[in-house]
């Protein structure tokens, strides 16, 4: 009976210092319950939480830190509107040239697991998809215009 008031003590002990840190009074009532001296102990030695009402909330909408207008990023401004489709481009660009280079090594994507394969492959070293084999030129010649 002296062990469960002892248990109990260092149970209400813990949820009070609990409380006063700002952390969950039950929870550390269950520990200080569970461990005793140690459980208090802990919680003695835990920084202060700042209160809920103050802690800081994600914005609703993405902010652009960039953009020269007031409004918020998710209604763009024209330059901004100018920027993503520049930066879109540039991707895009990137991901061909990429691509292009690959090809000329002989190597190209799955089309299952992305990983590079072999251009003649017919089955993925990776993830062990069936891969039809490509053997026609890279893709940025089948666009260049043809000599008469």
């Amino acid at each position: 009976m002296g062990l469960f008031a002892v248990m109990l003590v260092c149970g209400i002990i813990a949820a009070l210092i609990a409380g006063s840190k700002n952390r969950s009074r039950i929870g550390w009532f269950l520990l200080g319950c569970i461990f005793g001296l140690i459980a208090v102990a802990v919680l003695a030695c835990l920084r202060t939480l700042p209160p809920k009402s103050q802690a800081p909330s994600p914005a609703p909408f993405p902010i652009d830190e960039d953009d020269e207008g007031d409004a918020p990023s998710g209604f763009c401004s024209p330059a901004a509107t100018r920027r993503q489709a520049e930066e879109r481009a540039a991707m895009r660009a990137d991901r061909d040239r990429c691509a292009r280079e690959e090809w000329e090594k002989g190597r190209r994507e799955c089309p299952h697991c992305a990983e590079l394969i072999r251009r003649k492959a017919t089955v993925c070293r990776f993830c062990g998809a069936q891969v039809t084999p490509e053997e026609y030129p890279c893709p940025q010649a089948i666009d260049a215009p043809v000599q008469p």
